[in-house]
């Protein structure tokens, strides 16, 4: 990162901000912008790559907090924050605002926030509370070794799960920079990426129970959490998808219908009926 960035002295937000206008509120997303922002983004997920680094035993959960206080907050002084990595964000935004030759608007900012968050859930995937962390280290060249091979055999166990889509465990590992998803999942990314930039609600104190809601691979989810490297991975994944020939051994922990494994492994060990009214689905 641009030492120049490090040195400069904080400038409140809200007087690097240009008013947004009607075109500009029109926005939903950065995704697929991204290059246009780079220059905000990319200081952003630097200085919580380097916080990762300092404090290894930090999470995912943590960088969402600290994203939707200075979100929430973004108008206050720096000295508002007493929580370092809230204070370094505050720090490397207000600089790279000052850099940057054409001013960005706070709408343009907050889906910038979004976008982090919205990325920070998709490594949720992983069933690792440190997922996005520890991509987002790698990322920058910043993992040793050792660090790397670990993280690069989950993500091989991951692509498993995927169904061995090879050009996305490698677009993971950087080593594929242009891939792209099918159609429909690229609307879904771009639905997503909305949900995840939508600031209506910012409050200072982000509820756990509030995290949790937004996180599919969450409990209470659609489906459970995954850990790509616990010992009963392989027996899961292969009841990922319900299968209409698939033995019901077992019974709903609701109403007693018999369920299989899918059901057992991934809702929760309820029939569908019970799960869906479960969740209001």
């Amino acid at each position: 990162m641009d030492k120049e960035l490090e040195d400069m002295k904080f400038v409140p937000l809200k007087k690097l901000l240009a008013v947004d206008d009607v075109k500009i509120k029109e926005m939903r997303t950065i995704y697929q912008r991204e290059e246009k922002y780079v220059d905000v983004l990319g200081p952003i997920e630097f200085t919580m790559a380097h916080y990762f680094l300092a404090y290894p035993k930090a999470t995912d959960e943590d960088i969402i907090r600290a994203i939707k206080h200075v979100r929430s907050n973004y108008d206050k002084d720096i000295e508002y924050f007493d929580n370092e990595l809230e204070e370094n964000l505050m720090g490397m935004i207000s600089a790279s605002l000052q850099d940057r030759k054409k001013k960005l608007t706070k709408h343009e900012l907050f889906l910038v926030f979004g976008y982090v968050l919205w990325a920070i859930d998709n490594r949720t995937i992983t069933g690792d509370p440190q997922g996005y962390l520890k991509w987002i280290v790698n990322f920058f060249g910043l993992l040793s070794n050792d660090e790397q091979t670990s993280l690069y055999e989950s993500y091989d166990n991951l692509g498993e799960f995927l169904g061995n889509d090879k050009d996305l465990v490698d677009s993971m590992k950087g080593k594929k920079t242009d891939y792209e998803l099918p159609l429909q999942q690229e609307a879904l990314s771009i639905k997503d990426s909305e949900k995840f930039a939508d600031y209506s609600s910012d409050e200072e104190d982000v509820d756990d129970e509030d995290l949790e809601n937004n996180n599919l691979w969450s409990d209470g989810g659609y489906i459970k959490p995954i850990d790509v490297n616990s010992s009963d991975f392989a027996e899961r994944m292969k009841y990922f998808e319900e299968r209409k020939d698939e033995k019901k051994d077992h019974k709903c922990k609701k109403c007693k219908k018999k369920i299989g494994k899918h059901n057992l492994y991934w809702h929760e060990g309820m029939c569908n009926d019970c799960f869906f009214d479960e969740y209001d689905m």
